[in-house]
């Protein structure tokens, strides 16, 4: 492993042919293996590397890699490793495209299971206005601390996660499109701030979840913040998937999934609360949720079978369009948020041939039935469980055991229904 160290009175390291000419060094044999930095600097990389830039500092370095038209392809570890150091940023030179690439796998480094193509065990963060492309035999980005990316455009394939923080995992911008993953965005938090995201998934797309791996009790260190950005998602499992907490105060969401009834669009464990911001989502009902607390309307619904291609679109009484949205997947239920249901106004939902008309006389219209009961809203849910007026409970029912169900009960939780005639 070559050895790297920024020159005496500059401030940045070229990994050229120009600087290693400089340094003195054979280009080929700098090039082509791994590249250890071990002081602060600022180091750009403007040809292929064969093998890994591994970063050890010390814990008080600050360091940038600067990507410019370079390819860093590894068969047994991270392209960009960061062992040890006190904050990394990866940047993308602008107008550049950057390939870091392993499909063969990884090995571990003693007793770190290096798993991603970029592997940190520091605060970690991407920027830049050029152009990353991620091809991994297991995680694309992995952060052991925090992971932040601020700008550039990323596209990631990956036979794992797309991008994975052990703390937070927070996006401020940038364009992030995750075209295979297993989970898309994972931290303990999530936070989204802006960007243009666009998420391919088989499992959960957004998810945060903490060491317990308990997705049953809610874990306040658990949450999804999204204030901003736009999110579609196309999965086969959970949508949006938070161990705790999960507020949406701004953004255009939009979700294609899930593709059966054990799983959600929306599922969450602690509270969930919408305040600004616009999401659609459409799926198999079974374990759907609507919010728990709402500042503007959120509409659950059963549509009955629906095909993908066919679109959901929302209408006020005087029939401008609020939403639009073609979902990419069957389904048969859909939410629906916008800051333009407000209360006491009429809507109609169509999909297809279904159409429904509801007047929000609360924020809340419809409760499914992955919230567990008859849940509520500040104002309560308008609708309750399955459209439905909830049954009387024993009067020594102890919140524990549910009430006898009836003889033809099968076993599953009923989708949500429509409290109007369907056309």
């Amino acid at each position: 492993m070559k050895r790297l160290k920024a020159l005496a009175g500059t401030a940045a390291l070229t990994l050229g042919l120009s600087a290693c000419s400089m340094l003195n060094v054979n280009a080929s044999d700098t090039l082509n293996g791994s590249m250890l930095i071990t002081e602060s600097g600022t180091y750009t990389i403007s040809e292929d590397v064969e093998g890994s830039v591994v970063v050890d500092a010390s814990d008080d370095d600050v360091i940038e890699i600067i990507l410019d038209g370079c390819s860093i392809t590894s068969e047994d570890s991270a392209a960009i490793y960061v062992r040890n150091a006190g904050e990394v940023t990866v940047t993308a030179a602008e107008g550049t495209v950057n390939h870091l690439t392993n499909l063969t796998g990884f090995e571990a480094d003693g007793d770190t299971n290096v798993d991603g193509v970029i592997f940190s065990k520091d605060d970690l963060t991407i920027s830049g206005e050029g152009t990353i492309i991620i091809d991994s035999a297991d995680h694309g980005i992995v952060s052991k601390d925090d992971l932040i990316i601020e700008s550039g455009t990323i596209t990631i394939t990956s036979a794992g996660d797309g991008c994975q923080a052990n703390d937070e995992l927070i996006i401020n911008g940038g364009s992030l499109e995750i075209t295979e993953c297993t989970e898309g965005l994972e931290g303990t938090s999530v936070t989204i701030n802006g960007g243009d995201i666009a998420i391919l998934s088989s499992d959960d797309a957004v998810n945060a979840a903490g060491e317990s791996g308990d997705s049953m009790t809610a874990d306040s260190a658990c949450s999804i913040t999204i204030n901003g950005g736009t999110l579609d998602i196309t999965t086969e499992g959970d949508g949006i998937d938070s161990n705790g907490s999960l507020t949406v105060n701004g953004g255009y969401i939009t979700i294609s999934g899930p593709l059966n009834s054990g799983n959600g669009s929306l599922d969450y464990v602690g509270s969930g609360v919408i305040t600004g911001g616009t999401i659609v989502a459409a799926g198999i009902s079974g374990m759907e949720m609507n919010f728990t607390e709402a500042s503007q309307g959120s509409i659950l619904i059963s549509t009955g079978d629906q095909t993908s291609g066919t679109a959901i679109t929302v209408t006020d009484d005087s029939g401008n369009v609020i939403v639009e949205f073609t979902p990419e997947v069957n389904y048969n239920c859909v939410l629906i948020s916008s800051p333009e249901l407000t209360l006491s106004g009429t809507y109609t939902v169509t999909c297809g041939e279904f159409e429904e008309e509801i007047t929000l006389e609360n924020y809340i219209f419809g409760n499914g039935a992955g919230g567990f009961g008859f849940g509520g809203g500040r104002q309560g849910p308008q609708g309750g469980f399955n459209g439905q007026t909830p049954p009387e409970l024993p009067d020594d029912f102890d919140g524990q055991t549910p009430p006898e169900l009836p003889d033809n009960f099968d076993g599953q939780m009923p989708p949500v229904q429509p409290q109007t005639n369907q056309r």
